[in-house]
């Protein structure tokens, strides 16, 4: 919500296209400063500058369909691969660092969030249930807490 004074100028909107028609992205701003997405119809999760200049990083499993994306407290990058049932640990020149595969067959994981002490939550929004990570344990447990189809970082929320 913008709310303007009287005698205020009108706020600037621009719009930037990502590389890839048809994705829908999530974003994020990086450890550099930058604007970070996903691409899920393109396969790859993009980097694009305050001026607009997009950067693609391919994913390696054709098909994956990211959809979240989160920031960690040490600077690395946290993505969800819907289609293939992984959550994926990247740096922000695009290495994937650790791949965790999801013991729920197909359970759609979505949205990605990261919080102070480095654990990762993500929803599997097929599944009803959502996953967790513990860094330096691995995958490590999936809670089930009924209908689970999508979360909110806000207090209360």
């Amino acid at each position: 919500m913008v709310t303007l004074s009287a005698g205020t100028a009108k706020p600037l909107i621009r719009e930037h296209r990502i590389p890839t028609p048809d994705s829908k992205p999530t974003i994020i701003i990086g450890p550099d400063g930058n604007l970070w997405f996903v691409e899920s119809v393109g396969n790859a999760i993009g980097r694009m500058d305050l001026q607009g200049k997009a950067v693609a990083f391919p994913l390696p499993r054709p098909g994956a369909s990211p959809r979240g994306i989160a920031l960690a407290p040490n600077g690395e990058l946290w993505i969800t691969e819907n289609a293939v049932n992984l959550v994926s640990r990247m740096t922000s020149t695009g290495e994937i660092l650790a791949d965790y595969p999801l013991p729920t067959k197909q359970s759609g994981p979505r949205a990605i969030i990261v919080i102070p002490d480095g654990r990762v939550f993500f929803p599997q929004y097929d599944a009803g249930q959502f996953g967790e990570v513990i860094p330096a344990k691995g995958l490590s447990d999936q809670r089930v807490f009924g209908e689970c189809r999508s979360f909110s970082t806000k207090k209360g929320g």
